[in-house]
């Protein structure tokens, strides 16, 4: 009997520590997917900043060679 009751209580303890991983490991999941998306969206506006510029210097070039074709 006493066996029985030492075996509930490891496997009770650890069913607890198992859900204490699974709890940590859910918020570090969450956590990375965070910080993830975060990165992701800075990367966005960096591409998107230097769209807009290689946009700019390429009307800015377009526009010499117009003026250079038109003399």
């Amino acid at each position: 009997m006493d066996n029985w009751i030492q075996r509930k209580e490891e496997e009770s303890y650890l069913g607890q520590l198992e859900e204490m991983v699974v709890q940590r490991l859910r918020c570090h999941s969450s956590e990375n997917l965070d910080r993830l998306g975060h990165a992701r969206q800075l990367s966005c506006r960096k591409l998107n900043r230097l769209s807009v510029e290689l946009n700019e210097e390429l009307e800015r070039l377009e526009n010499l060679i117009a003026e250079e074709i038109a003399c």
